[in-house]
């Protein structure tokens, strides 16, 4: 399966973040990226996720590359950049989470792994997923 993983999911594996109610943001990422190694999944980041991972966590780049790779699972960075997204403004979705979307429907990706799922209501297109539920 080809995945979108949103910048929330890997921020929560790096900062071993608790969330709401004591949930483990952390242990859940990293199951999900432990299952999407084992399943041969292809995890897409683009410059947007990087960017917005970089300027939470303080980390480069690299750093953040050498975290996944560490699950053996394929991560492809893609480097497209402008995106139409009017659709998914029209759809309600906020301007990154807009951004996000298209880019995830231009590279044909299967799902959207996310914490804010609630952020992406209204796509019918693409799977929209905690996680938890993949």
């Amino acid at each position: 399966m080809k995945l979108y993983v949103d910048s929330n999911v890997i921020i929560s594996l790096i900062r071993e973040e608790i969330g709401f109610r004591l949930r483990s943001l952390y242990s859940e990422a990293e199951n999900f990226f432990k299952k999407a190694g084992m399943q041969n999944d292809t995890i897409i980041v683009s410059p947007l996720t990087i960017s917005e991972i970089c300027k939470i966590t303080k980390i480069q780049k690299d750093d953040v590359l050498e975290i996944l790779s560490e699950f053996g699972i394929k991560v492809l960075l893609i480097n497209k950049q402008e995106i139409n997204h009017t659709k998914f403004i029209e759809l309600g979705l906020h301007y990154p989470d807009s951004l996000h979307a298209a880019l995830a429907e231009s590279l044909g990706c299967d799902a959207i792994i996310t914490f804010n799922t609630k952020d992406f209501k209204g796509l019918n297109e693409i799977v929209v997923e905690s996680p938890g539920e993949y």
